[in-house]
């Protein structure tokens, strides 16, 4: 299915940094398909996603989940970009892998969750970042790691129920708070 999406012509667009466009339609942003045209710069692979960082015509750089993508294709013409090269440090390859979610740039923060049994033995076996730090103390499963308060971050936690003792930081649990008492 991830094949199905493009994968593999997505890595070789952002390999050979040809000139792309997309269609895309979001349904969290727009109620009309846009039209993109410009690079791919990355391809990524992230909590069941795939990710393209793009760099559009306008010297602009932003992440397109790659199951919103309607369309897509080559251009007969390379694009002149007004820089040639990516500018924004906000999604730089240091913010691309570090942390959860989907790379805005925001400031890594220091995450705790920690899980009641038993699920915290089925959570411990999960790997849910490259750096996260778990300590299985009285049973609970203490897992720490840095992080955005993301979207992904916020629903992976939701996702435990009422397997969760507590969650800091205070941000990150109110946002949670704030999604649950809309689920019920």
């Amino acid at each position: 299915d991830i094949a199905d999406k493009g994968l593999l012509p997505f890595v070789e667009w952002a390999k050979s940094g040809e000139s792309i466009e997309l269609r895309y339609k979001s349904p969290w942003r727009s109620t009309e398909i846009k039209t993109f045209q410009g690079r791919i710069l990355r391809v990524h692979f992230s909590d069941g996603n795939l990710y393209l960082l793009f760099h559009d015509k306008t010297d602009r750089e932003f992440i397109l989940n790659a199951s919103f993508i309607k369309e897509s294709k080559v251009l007969p013409e390379s694009i002149k970009f007004p820089n040639n090269t990516p500018s924004s440090e906000k999604l730089s390859a240091e913010n691309w892998l570090e942390g959860f979610g989907v790379w805005s740039g925001a400031e890594l923060q220091d995450i705790e969750i920690q899980i009641l049994a038993p699920a915290s033995e089925y959570y411990a076996a999960q790997r849910w970042h490259i750096d996260q730090e778990d300590t299985l103390q009285d049973g609970v499963l203490i897992r720490k790691l840095k992080s955005i308060i993301s979207p992904e971050l916020v629903r992976r936690i939701l996702s435990l129920g009422s397997f969760v003792k507590s969650i800091k930081p205070d941000a990150l649990k109110k946002e949670v708070l704030t999604q649950a008492e809309a689920l019920v």
